[in-house]
């Protein structure tokens, strides 16, 4: 584009990890994100990295902030089932009682309406590094006063999310 600039952006993401007990731990994020220009960025802030319960690419925005709060613990520390041929003994399952919201517009679009989810997830991990992750959970919107029965019924929707993949 002939040396100009077509856009910027700008992302702060902010974790802290805090123990409950030896065995069981809050997580918390917090994360920004911005983008200008003549051609901004956009951030796709829904799926299970991101707002959970919400269907990937179904909320977007140049601007954009979202929050996850999570209580983890143990479910089990080992699960053995036994076989004919021996035993196979699984990896521990742990449990996350979680709550996300977060709003994404574009400049000159925005809402007060806070959309997010809350839950029980159920997660194991197969490869170090990696997990499986079963969520249950409920969407829910606030700020929203003039949402039509079809959006109260969407934003109020309940969801179960599986996914495997890395673990904030």
């Amino acid at each position: 584009t002939h040396g100009g600039f077509e856009n910027w952006l700008g992302q702060v993401d902010v974790r802290r990890y805090f123990r409950t007990s030896q065995q069981a731990a809050i997580a918390l994020r917090a994360l920004g994100y911005v983008s200008e220009g003549s051609r901004p960025r956009a951030i796709q802030l829904a799926g299970s990295w991101m707002l959970r319960g919400y269907p990937r690419y179904s909320l977007s925005g140049t601007h954009a902030w979202l929050a996850n709060a999570e209580w983890r613990f143990p479910m089990a520390n080992f699960v053995t089932v036994g076989f004919p041929f021996g035993a196979v003994r699984f990896p521990p399952v742990r449990a996350a009682l979680f709550v996300d919201g977060g709003q994404a517009w574009n400049r000159g679009e925005y809402t007060d309406r806070v959309l997010g989810s809350f839950g029980l997830g159920v997660r194991t991990s197969l490869v170090p590094g990696f997990v499986l992750r079963l969520d249950v959970g409920r969407r829910f919107a606030v700020g929203a006063s003039e949402e039509s029965p079809l959006e109260r019924a969407y934003y109020r929707r309940r969801f179960v999310d599986l996914f495997f993949g890395y673990d904030y």
